[in-house]
């Protein structure tokens, strides 16, 4: 019997085909997209919150838990970039959506 993957591993290994889709969710919100920035600059934390992710994940247990300075910067940077608090709460809710859904697909839930 196959091993199944745990949850780090697939996100890990899928990071860039869920990034890819979460950007065709948000490409697809006008809340979202009426502030003209690349698709770049859109996803250009993407790869970090994943890291951030998959660290926590694979924390031994009791360990504490790390800041993630990467959701630090985004949110920093969406401000800058004129996001309002509802706008980045959208934002990670497609991020909570796709990432449940790539897990899904690769059945480590």
């Amino acid at each position: 019997m196959n091993k199944p993957n745990n949850v780090a591993t697939i996100l890990e290994r899928e990071r860039e085909s869920t990034v890819k889709e979460w950007l065709r969710r948000v490409n697809l919100l006008p809340t979202l997209t009426h502030v003209a920035i690349s698709d770049e600059e859109r996803t250009l934390h993407l790869p970090n919150l994943f890291g951030d992710l998959v660290r926590r994940l694979r924390l031994a247990e009791g360990e504490q838990l790390p800041i993630s300075t990467a959701a630090t910067e985004h949110g920093r940077r969406r401000k800058q970039q004129g996001y309002s608090p509802d706008m980045l709460v959208e934002e990670s809710r497609v991020f909570q959506v796709v990432t449940v859904q790539t897990l899904h697909l690769h059945q480590a839930l």
